[in-house]
């Protein structure tokens, strides 16, 4: 019978065990990243991440994988990135961010790293930080009006699109030269000293996606207000050649 267990050593030991008996001899890599590999990880919040990395990611053998999600969905496992190995290298041009954010915090837990030695080109870095901020603008601005002003549908558009965020945040920080493997409050306070993030708003963002208290509807609306300002600013900002210009950040 499965015991389910909070602790993520023993629920990573579970997936490493179930991903070796799919792939054999042919797993190259299992990755684990994100808040499990930081300080901020929580058994009840928290997801566990994975890269898994094999020259096998045909879906005959991903259909292998199937039956497993229901028993790791109950220990917090979200469904693994699966990768071959030359696919990350030749992918570094398209979306480096996702590789940013993985590097920032992650754990090799078996086989050789698929990670080290990567390399970045701050111009697609710059692509896709002024890619992804008009995009979240767009979608933004689009389903605060299809929200029909639900607190609660308000609050999903928070929860959903921070993790976003985040991630591009430590792509700013990157191109910038400065530390982005940083999480929480040090990654708001080097955005404020970067780029003049709004950390007052981000911090009551990063509230109301972890629930603490219950927002009233005219509170949400400014905070969506605020929020779509600020990334309308940092996407000016970025398109307006703020990265290679001091003065533009005020």
């Amino acid at each position: 019978m499965f015991m389910r267990s909070k602790d993520p050593n023993t629920n990573c030991m579970v997936f490493l065990d179930d991903v070796k008996g799919i792939w054999g001899d042919r797993l190259e890599s299992v990755v684990l990243y994100g808040s499990a590999a930081r300080s901020d990880f929580s058994p009840s919040r928290s997801d566990l991440n994975f890269l898994i990395v094999s020259d096998d990611v045909k879906p005959e053998t991903l259909r292998k994988v199937q039956p497993l999600t229901r028993r790791w969905r109950r220990i917090r496992i979200a469904t693994p990135l699966f990768m071959r190995r030359e696919v990350i290298r030749r992918s570094l041009d398209s979306y480096p961010l996702e590789f940013l954010s993985i590097m920032a915090a992650y754990r090799l837990l078996y086989g050789e790293d698929p990670l080290a030695d990567l390399e970045f080109q701050s111009e697609y870095v710059r692509l896709q930080c002024e890619r992804e901020l008009k995009s979240k603008l767009l979608l933004l601005r689009e389903a605060y009006v299809d929200s029909a002003g639900s607190r609660h549908v308000m609050r999903g558009l928070v929860s959903q699109s921070l993790p976003a965020m985040t991630a591009i945040f430590q792509g700013l920080l990157y191109l910038r030269g400065r530390d982005w493997k940083v999480w929480g409050e040090d990654l708001l306070k080097s955005g404020n000293e970067t780029f003049n993030l709004d950390t007052g708003l981000f911090r009551e963002l990063w509230r109301i996606k972890k629930e603490q208290g219950r927002p009233q509807t005219e509170t949400m609306h400014k905070a969506m207000s605020r929020y779509i300002n600020e990334i309308e600013r940092l996407a000016t900002w970025v398109d307006q050649g703020g990265l290679r210009n001091e003065k533009a950040l005020s």
